[in-house]
């Protein structure tokens, strides 16, 4: 448990200031060129790190959460973090929970191969056709 702790408060502690981090920008809506910022493959494949060593899905819903609450998370992101849930219906709770927060809901679409089962993949799609952002 320290080892999660540290992991995620190094992470939090050096995306402070967006140093690391990556640019994209939507196709629609909004500002002429708005800026988007994301943590970056690095930082989002060491919370995967942290994801796999924990044993339990309580847990690794609980860290997975919480770092989507407080990091910018883009969609690409997430697809390595969702990879270290067992099951689908975990990984389909996640990604419904991370659609309020991901900094490129655009390309949620792009989620399909993370599921083994495509019912899961359009009950995210329902999901995500019935928010509004």
């Amino acid at each position: 448990m320290r080892r999660i702790v540290f992991v995620l408060s190094a992470l939090l502690f050096s995306f402070a200031g967006y140093p690391q981090s990556h640019e994209m920008r939507p196709p629609h809506r909004g500002d002429r060129h708005p800026r988007i910022v994301c943590v970056g493959e690095e930082n989002a494949g060491l919370i995967a790190e942290t994801l796999h060593g924990l044993s339990f899905s309580e847990q690794k819903m609980k860290v997975a959460k919480m770092c989507v609450k407080v990091m910018p998370l883009c969609t690409r992101d997430l697809r390595l973090i969702v990879a270290e849930f067992d099951y689908d219906n975990d990984r389909l709770e996640y990604l419904k929970y991370a659609y309020g927060f991901v900094s490129d809901p655009w390309n949620y679409y792009t989620l399909q191969d993370c599921f083994s089962f495509q019912t899961n993949y359009n009950s995210l799609m329902d999901y995500v056709n019935g928010q509004r952002r």
